[in-house]
């Protein structure tokens, strides 16, 4: 361990060093908050203003149409004062067709900071939390991941109160609308986080609100992993019930949804889910089923449909599952059927 290593050097230059190293085991990411606070006022004046931030509420309108919640409207007090916070806030892209300015954010710290501190009612906005969470996440230093969980928490909560305030649970919150988006970003972004971790019923539950209730449309792109989700967890029912609510859709879930219908014993229909699949994206196949693959070149344009690329990242995401599964043996007499 690196503090111990300096300890023993029993030398009065590494004294710093060493109370910081010891401030970090015990305080994790918080001490490098702490240290990147005592040097830089705009951070100090940031992590203030968020201990200091007021409760959850509401101050938004929705109006509820058929299956949807409509647009989140600000209420007039907030919405003069998002004014103001857009002035002074870098914008942040929410389209491939907008500019993202978000890089300029600690240059035009003094700026945001000043309008947050004057109106704290703008810790109840999504578009603030989301700008803040890029602002946390655009700090110089390591262990600003508790920081970016709370921001990210704090706007599930305002999303939740927001909900519940307009009595619209239940209805879609749709992408489309410019306004809804900042705060389905902040919900998207907690899941990608969540997914870097097991399983549990609290984060599962999160991903199902946002790809089965809020924004069944997926324009976010999360609908593979929810299926990836109940697979893992042997909810191998739900996990085909949710992939024939997409039948004809992109690689991954054509070929999880083979895999479910594997798992509940219905081998026929499973091996023709797998073969139109394979017809349709062979290379998923092939690179599953190959020993000792390696990484192909990734092209930083994006990932290639129906390319290597592709097939290599459901492998690396799937494989243990078909392992697990005992599915390899049963895809391996598709691919030969298949001339693989």
């Amino acid at each position: 361990m690196a503090l111990l290593r300096f300890e023993r050097r029993r030398d009065p230059a590494l004294a710093d060093l060493i109370g910081l190293l010891r401030s970090v085991v015990n305080e994790g990411g918080n001490a490098l908050l702490r240290v990147a606070a005592e040097r830089d006022p705009a951070i100090a004046e940031f992590l203030d203003l968020w201990r200091a931030a007021p409760p959850i509420a509401s101050h938004y309108t929705l109006q509820a149409d058929g299956d949807s919640a409509g647009e989140l409207r600000p209420k007039r007090g907030l919405k003069a004062t998002l004014a103001l916070w857009d002035d002074a806030f870098p914008g942040i892209a929410y389209s491939p067709l907008q500019d993202d300015a978000s890089g300029d954010i600690w240059a035009l710290a003094p700026a945001w900071l000043a309008v947050l501190d004057k109106h704290p009612q703008l810790w109840n906005a999504f578009a603030v939390l989301d700008g803040l969470v890029r602002a946390a996440m655009a700090l110089p230093i390591g262990g600003h991941g508790s920081l970016v969980n709370g921001l990210l928490d704090r706007g599930e909560s305002l999303l939740r109160e927001v909900i519940r305030a307009n009595a619209v649970g239940g209805l879609k919150l749709e992408w489309g609308w410019l306004e809804n988006r900042p705060a389905l970003s902040l919900l998207g972004e907690r899941i990608a986080r969540d997914l870097e971790h097991a399983p549990t019923a609290q984060n599962l539950e999160r991903l199902e609100w946002l790809v089965r209730t809020l924004n069944p449309n997926d324009n976010q792109g999360f609908r593979t992993a929810l299926l990836r989700r109940y697979l893992e967890l042997d909810r191998h029912a739900d996990a085909l019930a949710f992939a024939d609510l997409h039948p004809d859709d992109f690689a991954a879930m054509r070929y999880s949804r083979a895999l479910a219908l594997f798992a509940l014993g219905r081998r026929g229909e499973a091996t023709t889910a797998l073969s139109d699949a394979v017809a349709a994206y062979p290379k998923l196949l092939a690179w599953l089923l190959k020993p000792n693959a390696k990484a192909p070149r990734l092209s930083p344009l994006g990932i290639r449909v129906g390319g290597d690329d592709e097939a290599w990242i459901y492998r690396r995401e799937y494989l243990d599952l078909w392992q697990r599964l005992g599915a390899l043996d049963w895809a391996r007499e598709v691919a030969a059927t298949r001339g693989l």
